[in-house]
């Protein structure tokens, strides 16, 4: 896959692993807060916890992220909200998506700094097709800001305890246009870097005509399979000639 020339050794450009990020512990996907534990932090303590200015105005976030997926994938998707509007404090704010009939999933989740006008957004995906992925990054480099224009590629393969959605660690670097890295399946992982609701709007309506040409191709590939049983299935029930 090509996207701009890159270094021989993409893991060249990763920065130098620090004792915390070894060590920082992985908060389950569906935890749940306990009233009794610690307070969430006011910064950033990692790219899958929300702080909790951002649990604050989690429910605004999720109804920005929701209309934008709604109005360019919507007739396309199952689209459902992860913090239920701050009421999982643990859980970062914005809305899954899964496309009806494939593969790909994705998430848009929010941030939001404590004294900024307004919020910022990731789409992070999984198991996108080539023609997606080169869509997608191609439409953030267009969008331009002060971000390095060039995709990151991360070797190497998602961890078995990610694989149920686009969470993975090493592809979030946000000083990057966006990262990728490919599967066992030759299917694709994007992080964009972050995006406003302006910008997050134009890279979904720029990626929705691919998404639902390869949505219509496995829904006949699909149908094609189902007659092609079918035809089978007849021609084996028929009394054979004497």
């Amino acid at each position: 896959m090509t996207f701009t020339s890159r270094p021989s050794d993409p893991a060249s450009d990763l920065p130098p692993t620090t004792a915390l990020e070894v060590f920082r512990p992985f908060l389950r996907d569906r935890a749940v807060a306990n009233p009794h534990g610690p307070a969430l932090p006011g910064a950033h303590p990692g790219p899958f916890t929300p702080t909790a200015y951002e649990v604050l105005h989690g429910g605004e976030m999720e109804q920005m992220a929701w209309s934008a997926l709604l109005l360019h994938f919507g007739d396309m998707v199952e689209m459902r909200t992860l913090s239920q509007g701050g009421e999982m404090p643990f859980r970062q704010p914005g809305v899954a998506y899964d496309v009806q009939d494939g593969r790909h999933k994705g998430r848009v989740v929010g941030f939001w700094e404590e004294g900024a006008d307004r919020p910022v957004f990731q789409l992070r995906t999984s198991s996108l097709e080539k023609p997606v992925t080169r869509r997608i990054i191609r439409t953030v480099q267009l969008l331009g800001g002060d971000f390095n224009p060039r995709p990151l590629h991360v070797p190497g393969f998602p961890s078995p305890r990610s694989a149920g959605w686009a969470r993975d660690e090493r592809l979030y670097r946000p000083e990057r246009s966006a990262v990728f890295r490919k599967d066992a399946e030759g299917l694709y992982r994007v992080y964009t870097r972050l995006l406003t609701a302006a910008e997050l709007a134009v890279v979904l309506e720029s990626a929705a005509p691919t998404v639902r040409k390869y949505q219509a191709l496995r829904r006949f590939h699909i149908e094609r399979a189902i007659e092609q049983h079918r035809e089978r299935v007849e021609r084996m029930a028929r009394p054979r000639r004497p």
